[in-house]
């Protein structure tokens, strides 16, 4: 599976770096850096909230040469409520320098998309500029202790999860954000489907994003009749791929507006 092989890289290149720069090294960098409010930036106001992502690549098959300050700011100029950037080395062609270059080039709120699973990859994080982290339930052995962590590191959890089990296991380890990825890992298919079928198991007082899969304003005009619409929508591959970012992002920022979070019913 596809997930198994990328923590496996993942245990290298984490040594590597906490040989380079130890911990409390990080954690006197963090304590420096001032996050931007990611779950109220995607949270406030009427409409679902969209955030764009930048990825070099991913296993599934994008590639993309877009340079990255010109994207994310294409993506802040078209209304984004935030960034993610994915940070993972081998199978996206990422690094914490992508996370600290968006940050600087941007004034929205950005989210280190990676599959973390130390306390040392938060300070990382929060010490590049980062506002909020993605775990991965599936990835994280310690789910109950990463999510505490988050805040008291001053980042906010956007916690992601795939099946029911996974969403009752964020609740209990007191996530404030969950996420549900329509991607599989086991085949990388996309079925926009598993955020509809298992949205209504997210409590109100818990933000939700729904992401993965969405490739047009029309994708996103649907939410509207879910049991629980998402604050907001994670769009990555169809902004990587686009001729027009700006106008794309625009595009997807004009139909959240349209929806109303608290409209929806099956």
């Amino acid at each position: 599976m596809i997930l198994e092989k990328i923590l496996a890289a993942k245990r290298v290149e984490l040594a590597e770096r906490m040989e380079k720069k130890p911990l409390g090294e990080l954690v006197e960098e963090a304590k420096k850096a001032k996050p931007r409010g990611f779950r109220k930036a995607i949270s406030r106001g009427p409409g679902v909230k969209i955030i764009c992502e930048f990825k070099r690549a991913s296993p599934s098959g994008v590639a993309s040469g877009k340079p990255l300050e010109k994207t994310v700011k294409a993506y802040e100029k078209g209304g984004a409520a935030a960034v993610s950037v994915v940070t993972e080395k081998k199978f996206f062609n990422g690094s914490v320098d992508d996370l600290w270059k968006a940050v600087r080039a941007v004034s929205v709120p950005v989210l280190r998309k990676d599959f973390l699973t130390t306390e040392y990859e938060l300070y990382e994080a929060k010490a590049a500029g980062a506002s909020a982290v993605l775990l991965v339930a599936a990835a994280c052995q310690g789910l109950e202790d990463l999510v505490p962590a988050c805040r008291k590191i001053g980042l906010d959890a956007l916690v992601e999860a795939a099946n029911e089990k996974e969403i009752a296991a964020a609740l209990d380890a007191g996530a404030e954000i969950i996420g549900i990825n329509n991607r599989s890992f086991t085949d990388l298919s996309v079925d926009l489907d598993r955020a509809r079928e298992l949205c209504s198991l997210i409590p109100w007082g818990v933000s939700f994003v729904a992401e993965s899969g969405f490739k047009n304003a029309a994708d996103v005009k649907m939410l509207g009749k879910w049991a629980r619409v998402p604050d907001a929508v994670l769009v990555g591959t169809v902004l990587m791929t686009a001729g027009d970012t700006q106008a794309t992002v625009r595009d997807f920022v004009q139909a959240g507006r349209g929806t109303n979070r608290r409209a929806g019913s099956e």
